[in-house]
């Protein structure tokens, strides 16, 4: 399976990639080319996303369309912080899932993201 990844800030910054998928029971999991010797492990539910990254990046993020879910992201250069994710949009298609998010740390607006993943 073909996995399109496209991931946007409000800044403009973006983050784009093909990468070849494969179920490992409830995850997809694929090469995250935006990062060396990552994973993303995505399990897709019906109203959730969970997505995790593991190898030099470690993160996790749980989205859930208008909830504030505690998430992490640790790096291999000693980067290392919680913070809360703030989920504005979650849809869930057959073949394509679109997330717009908020990420909280200290109570403040850190960063908005726009992620769009694209199943072939």
């Amino acid at each position: 399976m073909v996995v399109i990844f496209r991931s946007v800030d409000q800044e403009n910054n973006s983050v784009s990639f093909q990468s070849e998928g494969y179920y490992d029971g409830e995850y997809l999991v694929f090469e995250d080319k935006s990062a060396l010797e990552t994973k993303i492990h995505l399990q897709i539910l019906d109203n959730k996303l969970i997505l995790i990254r593991e190898g030099l990046i470690k993160m996790k993020i749980t989205l859930v369309e208008g909830k504030c879910l505690p998430s992490y992201y640790k790096n291999d250069i000693g980067l290392e912080f919680n913070f809360i994710a703030f989920c504005k949009k979650l849809i869930i298609n057959k073949n394509k899932i679109m997330v717009e998010y908020d990420m909280i740390l200290d109570n403040e607006k850190l960063s908005s993201h726009k992620i769009w993943i694209i199943l072939h």
